[in-house]
C-alpha cells in the first residue's frame, strides 16, 4: 500500500500551508488507498537516519510506493495521476 509521508505537527505559522496537503487531497480525489505516516516537525523526526533514508533533504511530503520512493509533491502528483491512469 502506498505510504505517505506527511505533518502530524507543525509550528503555527506553517499550519494549512504545507505541500503535503496537496498531495493528501489529490489522492482523495482520485480515490487511491494509501496510509498516512504523520511526522511530527517540531519533535525533528525529519532528522532521524530512517526518514533521510526517504528524503535526504530532510522535506516533506515523501512517499513509498513498494519502494519507489518520491519526496516532492509536483513529482508524486504527475506519477500517481499516470499510475492511476494506467
Amino acid at each position: 500500500m502506498l505510504k505517505v509521508y506527511g505533518f502530524s505537527r507543525v509550528n503555527s505559522v506553517a499550519r494549512g500551508n504545507t505541500r503535503d496537503l496537496r498531495v493528501l487531497w489529490a489522492l482523495e480525489e482520485m480515490q487511491m488507498p494509501f496510509e498516512l505516516i504523520g511526522m511530527n516537525h517540531p519533535a525533528h523526526e525529519l532528522s532521524t537516519d530512517a526518514y533521510r533514508k526517504l528524503s535526504p533533504f530532510e522535506q516533506i511530503p515523501a512517499i513509498d510506493d513498494d519502494g519507489i520512493v518520491l519526496s516532492e509533491s509536483a513529482a508524486i502528483l504527475s506519477t500517481s495521476q499516470r499510475s492511476r491512469a494506467s
